[in-house]
C-alpha cells in the first residue's frame, strides 16, 4: 500500500473534480458513462454540499473500452 507522499510523487497532488470534467474526459467515448456519489445525490436531492471528487461509473463490461479510452491521459483503477 502506497502512503500519501508516494501517492503524489507518482501521481501529483489531488484536484477536486467536477461532473463537467468528467463530461470533458468522457467526449468521443461511445460507452454509457453517469455520475455517482456525491453529485449524484445532491441532484436527486436539491441539497448542496461540499464535493472534493467526482465518481463517474461506466457498466463493469466496458472497462476494456473504457481503458482503451483513457490510455495515455489517466491511470485506470475500478474497484472490485
Amino acid at each position: 500500500m502506497l502512503d500519501h507522499d508516494e501517492i503524489v510523487r507518482l501521481y501529483g497532488p489531488w484536484l477536486a473534480r467536477t461532473p463537467q470534467d468528467a463530461a470533458v474526459l468522457f467526449e468521443e467515448y461511445e460507452g454509457p458513462w453517469w455520475i455517482a456519489g456525491g453529485w449524484a445525490i445532491e441532484a436527486f436531492t436539491n441539497v448542496p454540499r461540499h464535493h472534493g471528487d467526482v465518481d463517474p461509473s461506466i457498466p463493469r463490461s466496458d472497462v476494456a473500452a473504457l481503458h482503451q479510452h483513457l490510455v495515455g491521459r489517466l491511470d485506470v483503477w475500478q474497484a472490485e
